[in-house]
């Protein structure tokens, strides 16, 4: 719990640094349809980094997902998150 909380303050702080410089396009990797299952925690997690602070969510960066799964994926990420921009 206290490792997960450190580990939480360190991302959204540095997306905090990052979004002060206007050339930075940022997004985060949000994972894939087939790692992560519970998208509630996914979700709860991407509000506590403030993620909507960011440019948007990347899904199936290093993994060989379907597209259509990883659009469903994505868009139900991105609805959640106040129609946070996924690629």
């Amino acid at each position: 719990s206290e490792q997960r909380q450190s580990r939480i303050e360190a991302i959204k702080s540095a997306i905090g640094l990052l979004v002060r410089n206007p050339q930075v396009m940022l997004y985060i990797d949000a994972g894939h349809p087939g790692w992560i299952n519970d998208l509630q925690a996914l979700i709860d997690v991407l509000r506590q980094v403030d993620a909507d602070r960011t440019q948007g969510l990347a899904v199936n960066v290093s993994n060989f997902q379907d597209t259509p799964s990883s659009i469903n994926y994505g868009l139900q990420l991105g609805d959640e998150l106040g129609n946070l921009h996924v690629i």
